[in-house]
């Protein structure tokens, strides 16, 4: 095989997984310390067929989030 179609195929690759890089805006992952929920009087035998629940998330670095 030819130096310079070796030498391509090779390449091909190597940009294409050094332009992929981080370019995600997804926001890094926190611990949870705790999580508290407001059933609001929900009964488990309840003839309703929805419920809304509130949950309150406390993380380890003490910051919450509804």
């Amino acid at each position: 095989m030819d130096k310079t179609i070796k030498k391509l195929l090779i390449s091909i690759p190597m940009i294409f997984f050094l332009g992929c890089g981080d370019n995600t805006d997804t926001p890094p992952i926190k611990d949870i310390k705790s999580i508290q929920i407001d059933d609001g009087n929900i009964s488990i035998y309840s003839t309703d067929q929805s419920k809304t629940l509130n949950a309150s998330v406390t993380y380890t670095d003490n910051t919450t989030e509804t």
